[in-house]
């Protein structure tokens, strides 16, 4: 347990894609970013995003019904080259058995091609001296 406090981040790989090849993707939700949130409230926005709900953590970065509806962002990308994670949850000050919930969104059109869609997305939580 660090006297700083602790940051929890992520990052995908790449899209969702069939079997993780990069070819055919379900793109990230149209309309958020890593860092501001998109209201998903209707099935005509398409693509894969995530949302958070705070368990007990000191600080986290937003939360899924902000206003009552769905709040969600895309996580950046390592194959974007020039992204870098994204800060889930933190805390400033020692902390023990802080918690939060992802919860992962996709909304597809009926012409997606089926499939096997997968994507890496990686978790870190980085203690602060």
């Amino acid at each position: 347990n660090a006297d700083g406090g602790y940051v929890v981040t992520a990052i995908e790989d790449d899209q969702l894609s069939v079997d993780g090849a990069g070819v055919t993707e379900i793109p990230d939700v149209v309309g958020g970013s890593h860092s501001s949130s998109i209201d998903w409230t209707s099935t005509s926005t398409k693509g894969f995003g995530y949302s958070l709900e705070n368990v007990d953590a000191t600080s986290i970065t937003f939360q899924y019904n902000i206003g009552g509806s769905f709040s969600a962002r895309q996580f950046p990308s390592t194959a974007d080259g020039s992204e870098n994670p994204v800060t889930l949850f933190y805390s400033n000050t020692v902390a023990d058995s802080e918690n939060a919930y992802v919860c992962y969104r996709a909304v597809v059109s009926a012409t997606q091609e089926a499939g096997n869609y997968e994507n890496a997305i990686t978790y870190r939580a980085t203690a602060t001296f």
